[in-house]
């Protein structure tokens, strides 16, 4: 099972300069953000040979809710101006050093979903290998915040 430390300095820094808020723990909340990542990984599953790019973004989706989940359990949310970026760049610091590898996957999701979002010319076209590929990655994220959600309600 993966640790994270979310009580550091450079999470506090991120507070201070209004990329992430201190939030009251409502595991409601978590839980709907754990269902609607579900969803969206079912979803995903359900049209990707009909619609590619749909698919990647509830893929995206499911793994930024399952973020957002996580640091929702450890009371704090991002804020707009950190944005989803913020999750990448928290949680990779909040995680053993042999753990960070799988969550820096999540900013190469977010860069594949702006693509398919904004059509930018400044990364490579979603295929269906790499939305399968990054399918396992948004279910780890899922999987991960789950646990966590179920630890959580253990005590």
């Amino acid at each position: 099972m993966i640790t994270f430390d979310f009580d550091t300095d450079f999470v506090r820094s991120r507070i201070s300069k209004n990329l992430l808020e201190a939030i009251p723990i409502n595991l409601d909340q978590v839980h709907k953000y754990l269902s609607k990542a579900y969803l969206h990984l079912e979803g995903s599953q359900k049209i990707r040979k009909i619609d590619l790019d749909g698919s990647y973004q509830l893929l995206y989706d499911s793994a930024r809710k399952s973020l957002t989940a996580l640091f929702a359990l450890h009371g704090l949310k991002p804020t707009n101006q950190g944005g989803h970026s913020i999750l990448h760049d928290v949680i990779i610091r909040c995680v053993p050093s042999d753990e960070a590898l799988n969550f820096k996957k999540y900013d190469r999701m977010r860069r594949r979903r702006n693509f398919t979002e904004y059509l930018s010319d400044k990364s490579t076209e979603i295929t269906l290998a790499i939305r399968d590929e990054d399918y396992v990655i948004s279910q780890f994220f899922y999987v991960i915040a789950l646990e966590q959600f179920e630890i959580s309600l253990n005590y």
